[in-house]
């Protein structure tokens, strides 16, 4: 699938599952997924999106994995809001060009199994261990 991911989505109250891994999508991820409080899993690596992680990806507070790597223009600070996602067990940044620091209520949380941010200028926090 190529272009961008249709703002629509924002509709889905009911998702769950957010998988769009490995096609050719362009554009930035939209705000709108924002409004999907169900959401527990979003999978967007390895296409080519642009711009930065939307901040009201915190008010996904079911989500439990995160993957937005190999998107080498994703750029911008990875956003503070995502503290608030106290049910995230893995997350992967890498090969991005995201900048910033890894909130350290979700690098020490008990409930990370995985976690990668390699190949970008994302600063670890301090109880962090790659």
């Amino acid at each position: 699938m190529t272009g961008a991911i249709p703002k629509e989505i924002g509709s889905l109250t009911l998702l769950k599952r957010f998988d769009l891994h490995s096609n050719y999508f362009t554009v930035t991820i939209p705000t709108e997924i924002g409004s999907l409080d169900e959401l527990k899993y979003i999978d967007v690596h390895n296409n080519n999106l642009s711009g930065s992680i939307p901040s009201n990806i915190g008010n996904c507070l079911r989500l439990e994995y995160l993957d937005v790597s190999f998107n080498r223009r994703l750029k911008g600070s990875l956003p503070w809001e995502i503290a608030k996602l106290s049910n995230l067990e893995e997350f992967s940044f890498s090969n991005t060009e995201l900048t910033g620091t890894i909130p350290s209520e979700i690098c020490s949380s008990q409930q990370i199994n995985s976690k990668n941010f390699d190949g970008n200028d994302i600063v670890e926090c301090d109880c962090c261990d790659k």
